[in-house]
């Protein structure tokens, strides 16, 4: 009786369906902020860049 319970509760996964439902999951977030931001901080780190030659002379 107990290995039928068992049997009944498998839970029956392809594979190949785990990264497409992981996907799913994932929030899709507009790539325009992230570029916003990676210029943000490329801006910064010239900046620290400049700061840190100026000060080796």
């Amino acid at each position: 009786m107990k290995e039928q319970y068992e049997q009944a509760n498998i839970l029956k996964i392809e594979p190949s369906d785990l990264p497409q439902k992981s996907l799913q999951e994932i929030p899709v977030q507009s790539s325009a902020p992230l570029d916003n931001q990676e210029s943000e901080e490329i801006r910064q780190l010239r900046q620290t860049l400049v700061l840190l030659t100026s000060q080796l002379d």
